[in-house]
């Protein structure tokens, strides 16, 4: 008889990672960034964020809005923050909320930086639920009782 070992879920993602050559590779990108190797944490990121990984492509994000190692380029920014967002990535939430609420890189939108900062609460990032709620505070938005919905 044979000896079987059923895997969960993440060891075998584990697994397909070391084998796919992804295993630790955005740290890599984490270490090149500290390093100010920009063209090298985006080329690693780049790979990543291709797959899915939200990580990634909130750091892309955060690097093409910042202009590191390039000039900025908001579109691009803009592009992955939201594929980070789409999947539900609180840090992306919170950040396209800020863009919004300041104007950079995208048109000021305090409606569009609600929603974005309420979903990163709800996706649990503390600061998005800070970033909600003092919008609140300060009176936004002015005299509207109905839900606001998360569609762009």
């Amino acid at each position: 008889m044979y000896a079987t070992k059923v895997l969960s879920v993440f060891e075998l993602m584990g697994c397909l990672a070391k084998r796919s050559g992804l295993f630790g590779q955005y740290q890599k990108g984490l270490a090149c960034l500290r390093y100010k190797e920009y063209g090298r944490a985006t080329t690693i990121w780049l790979k990543l964020a291709e797959t899915g990984d939200a990580r990634a492509q909130f750091d892309l994000g955060v690097m093409f809005q910042a202009g590191l190692g390039m000039e900025p380029e908001y579109e691009e920014s803009l592009r992955w923050l939201r594929k980070a967002a789409d999947q539900g990535y609180g840090r992306a939430e919170n950040y396209l909320g800020a863009m919004y609420r300041t104007g950079r890189g995208v048109e000021r939108d305090l409606e569009k930086a609600l929603r974005y900062f309420k979903r990163a609460m709800e996706h649990g990032h503390k600061q998005g639920r800070e970033n909600y709620n003092e919008l609140l505070a300060n009176g936004f938005p002015p005299d509207r009782t109905e839900e606001i919905g998360y569609d762009e």
